[in-house]
């Protein structure tokens, strides 16, 4: 579920909200039904947690876009949701973003669509410096010599 209107904002914000009940509910019933203990109910019921989790982390990536709260640093694999959340707070559209870029509209909605899954450090300046923004790469290594 990708969040990138105050629509798709409302839809995921309830969709996550009743999820968030029935999976409840179910885990509940579970126990319950089948004298498993908690933890192994929940073990069970992982995927649809982490289904969950990615819907709220769509709902927090907009809701910082909205609030123009978008800084601080992200692991490189949220990049691309990061990358669109920085376009819904400068209030660009898909169309405005494309024509900085150079490119058509379809492309920058099949790559928002998937995430910019793919993303080159090249395609993501070029995308950050369209959304007039920059990325600083700090590295932790814990190797240990």
């Amino acid at each position: 579920m990708r969040v990138r209107s105050a629509r798709q904002y409302k839809d995921s914000l309830k969709h996550f909200t009743e999820q968030k009940r029935r999976i409840k509910e179910y885990s509940d019933q579970l126990i319950q039904q089948t004298g498993l203990s908690r933890d192994a109910v929940e073990n069970t019921l992982a995927p649809l947690h982490f289904y969950l989790d990615e819907i709220e982390q769509e709902i927090t990536i907009y809701e910082k876009a909205i609030d123009r709260n978008i800084k601080g640093s992200i692991k490189l694999n949220e990049l691309g949701k990061y990358l669109v959340g920085i376009r819904i707070q400068k209030r660009l559209s898909q169309r405005e973003l494309a024509r900085r870029i150079g490119v058509h509209e379809s492309q920058i909605s099949r790559e928002e669509r998937n995430d910019y899954s793919g993303l080159t450090i090249n395609k993501a300046q070029k995308v950050l410096k369209a959304l007039e923004s920059e990325m600083v790469c700090v590295i932790n290594d814990t190797l240990e010599i």
